[in-house]
């Protein structure tokens, strides 16, 4: 009887620990994407980037105006 009792609050422990855990993970998931996701008024949405880099050369060269090219290796958030 003591076994089966111990074993049900281990057991409602854990579910109460991964419930709790889930419910911060999706806390934290609103969170991080309010700090990170861009508001269309930021700056740098107002630019025309050009993802493919032959038409900028094309459009650097008709327009007389510089290429700027942002290059990385790795992870973007630096886990690498």
């Amino acid at each position: 009887m003591l076994r089966r009792s111990m074993t049900a609050i281990v057991t409602w422990c854990f579910v109460e620990l991964f419930s709790a855990t889930q419910v911060m993970a999706q806390d934290s998931d609103s969170q991080t994407c309010e700090t990170l996701c861009a508001t269309p008024d930021a700056p740098w949405a107002s630019i025309p980037w050009e993802l493919d880099l032959v038409k900028a050369q094309k459009q650097s060269l008709e327009q007389a105006k510089p290429i700027f090219i942002w290059s990385m290796d790795g992870h973007p958030l630096a886990c690498t």
